[in-house]
């Protein structure tokens, strides 16, 4: 049997999480990108736990979290 995609926040171009097999998948960005490298991660922090409420969990579910940064010396 096929397992079900669940869709999150759907707009015209994309979905705010997406769960597949028991599994979110989702993206934050900086909603200011005119802070500075601690500022942005904190907002991302703050987005990470609304998009996770959303579905259903927590931080304490995460499987993995990556943090791409623009320059090096942040």
């Amino acid at each position: 049997s096929m397992t079900e995609i669940h869709r999150f926040g759907v707009t015209r171009r994309w979905s705010d999480a997406v769960v597949f097999n028991d599994i979110a998948h989702f993206v934050e960005v900086a909603d200011d990108s005119s802070q500075d490298v601690r500022g942005q991660v904190a907002q991302i922090l703050t987005q990470i736990d609304a998009r996770l409420a959303l579905i259903g969990s927590d931080r304490t579910r995460l499987l993995q979290v990556t943090i791409y940064l623009a320059d090096l010396k942040d």
